[in-house]
């Protein structure tokens, strides 16, 4: 019939078949990551006194003005490759907060059966925990065509429900990044119904377009012309410089003299002409293009789709940013990033439609930067050390907030005098005096709209008519600046020992304990190129209080080490690898059990 099964159990509406045979998309982009920067720590005293962050960070213009000195004035010390199960603590009866993959009696952690007839609460989340693993344990291939609806028939296809987001999401993703099935042909294989292509069919059809193609399709060398200074690449021979060739070719034979032109041809046709890899190759895989091309959003849509997965069954949601995020360092506001945050659910309904959040927890960073080097050139350390500062300054952004717990915004000038008490600056003329003496003229124009309207039979409504305010206007209105805060955020420090001093807030964070204090953490999912990593720090409220206000605590905080926060990390799990996002998913569900926990209880 002409038809392969390829072609029926293809990819679905805008995805490519990886098993039809098409013209090879660029070379895979090389998955690389950031190196590890290794940061001197030093005590604040009098000797060493604590830098002034405003001042130092506030020479900042561009990413490239980023040096060591920005990295070392924040004291911080980075731990590299830290297991996930060192970085989420364990309960105080000595249990784990991150669940097995399989129910393992010896282990002390029971089925969803067994847990269900001893805490129903506990049965509940344990069933959740296995319908979202049983999702994530799907073959990507067939999980791809479960989407699409393509699937064999005879094959029965999984159930996607929680996780279905993320695998649409990751079937976007896979178009560019996944390299598992690439095959590459010679590109004289015919097709597989046996029919030619429509291109190779315009070019038997047409000589002349067979004879432009020769040159204009390949990699023609970029040769410097000695007269006319035009190179191959500028100008490419058309259908329309056939004639002049041939009568370059005649005048050749009846001359010696050659052209620029004919030396030009004369090596593009010579065997060392160069071409570029696969260029003449058919393909065969999932990829239509190259990493590097892939919009970023599709990264955001399936690292966001993947946490939202896993944290609804803890009542919370992911949600942008609804204000600018900033870090405060005293009077400089600093923009970072943060692509969601993620918040807990209002239990009052009508608190939750109003748009009320409770938070944060932890945060989401998505970076689309891609070219990173594990050499120790100045330039690769440049790069490595501004991926590194993104994400501790979507930490200290989190930390912030969260320190907001039980206090109210001061606005720029709220309760000054220039905010409160009316003045005129003097002099005659200008906006304000022209409107003030000009009142008679404004009642009149009233009057005149009022019984224009009365004429036309229509009433004014005043619900519709909306007063543009005037400079005048403007100038007269005594208020202070806009705040930085969401009106609609009730902040607080969910998972936070309320009898520690420190807070740990992570790019995906955890909570640990602390030289015998109990200490709280927040998550950030830290994400690049198809992988997500748990980054967690290790804060002190004096820290943070000083980063915000440029004061340090009286008496000094006790610790001496609550001047250096501490960094650890996660490995980076690859979301097209079955067993790494099933790690990535217990420990970033074990980061939620933890800090949804009753904290009053282990006070």
């Amino acid at each position: 019939m002409g038809v392969t099964w390829s072609k029926l159990l293809g990819a679905g509406l805008g995805n490519a078949d990886p098993e039809q045979e098409r013209d090879a998309p660029p070379d895979p982009t090389v998955v690389t990551f950031p190196a590890n920067i290794e940061l001197e720590t030093h005590p604040w005293n009098n000797d060493t006194p604590p830098p002034d962050f405003q001042s130092i960070f506030s020479t900042i213009l561009r990413p490239t003005d980023i040096t060591d000195h920005h990295t070392t004035a924040l004291n911080i010390r980075v731990q590299e490759a830290c297991p996930i199960d060192d970085l989420v603590p364990r309960g105080p009866d000595g249990s784990s907060y991150l669940l097995p993959v399989e129910s393992d009696e010896s282990s002390g952690t029971p089925s969803y059966a067994d847990a269900a007839k001893s805490d129903p609460v506990t049965g509940r989340k344990r069933k959740e925990f296995e319908e979202r693993l049983s999702e994530l344990q799907v073959d990507n291939d067939l999980a791809y065509r479960t989407i699409s609806r393509t699937v064999a028939h005879g094959v029965k296809p999984p159930r996607l429900a929680y996780m279905r987001k993320f695998w649409e999401g990751l079937d976007t993703m896979a178009q560019y990044w996944d390299c598992s099935l690439d095959a590459y042909l010679p590109a004289t294989s015919a097709d597989n119904d046996g029919e030619k292509s429509a291109k190779r069919q315009r070019l038997e059809t047409h000589p002349s377009a067979s004879a432009s193609s020769q040159y204009s399709e390949r990699s023609l060398p970029i040769i410097q012309s000695g007269h006319s200074g035009i190179t191959t690449a500028e100008r490419m021979p058309t259908p329309d410089d056939q004639g002049q060739i041939s009568g370059a070719t005649k005048e050749k034979s009846n001359n010696s003299t050659t052209t620029p032109l004919d030396e030009i041809l004369r090596e593009h046709n010579s065997s060392t002409v160069s071409i570029e890899p696969h260029s003449r190759m058919r393909y065969r895989g999932r990829r239509t293009g190259t990493g590097s091309q892939m919009p970023d959003q599709f990264r955001v849509d399936t690292v966001r789709a993947f946490v939202e997965g896993v944290v609804w069954p803890f009542r919370a949601s992911v949600h942008p940013p609804r204000t600018m995020p900033l870090i405060h360092f005293n009077k400089l506001n600093l923009p970072v990033r943060q692509t969601a945050a993620v918040y807990r659910v209002p239990s009052d309904r009508i608190r939750g439609r109003q748009g009320w959040l409770e938070g944060p927890i932890l945060s989401l960073q998505v970076r689309p930067e891609i070219e990173f080097s594990k050499s120790t050139s100045e330039q690769s350390m440049a790069v490595a050390r501004l991926d590194l500062l993104r994400e501790v300054g979507a930490l200290l952004q989190l930390a912030q907030q969260r320190r907001r717990e039980g206090k109210i915004e001061v606005k720029s000038g709220e309760g000054q005098w220039w905010t409160t008490k009316p003045r005129w600056g003097g002099g005659p003329g200008g906006e304000v005096q022209n409107e003030i003496g000009n009142t008679d003229i404004l009642q009149a124009a009233e009057e005149l709209l009022g019984a224009a309207r009365e004429k036309k039979g229509k009433a004014p409504d005043a619900s519709r008519e909306r007063k543009r305010k005037t400079p005048a206007m403007l100038w007269k209105e005594l208020k202070c600046g806009k705040g930085y805060w969401d009106p609609k955020t009730e902040y607080t420090a969910i998972g936070k020992d309320p009898a520690s001093e420190y807070d740990e807030v992570n790019l995906l964070n955890l909570f640990e304990r602390v030289e015998g204090l109990t200490t709280a953490q927040v998550f950030l999912v830290s994400s690049i190129n198809h992988h997500i990593s748990i980054v967690k720090m290790t804060i002190h409220t004096a820290y943070i209080d000083y980063v915000t206000s440029a004061t340090l605590p009286q008496p000094p905080p006790e610790d001496p080490e609550w001047c250096s926060p501490k960094l650890e990390r996660s490995q980076w799990f690859d979301l097209f690898e079955v067993e790494q996002r099933i790690e990535a998913f217990r420990g970033l569900w074990g980061v939620m059990a933890y800090l949804t926990r009753e904290t009053e209880s282990i006070m």
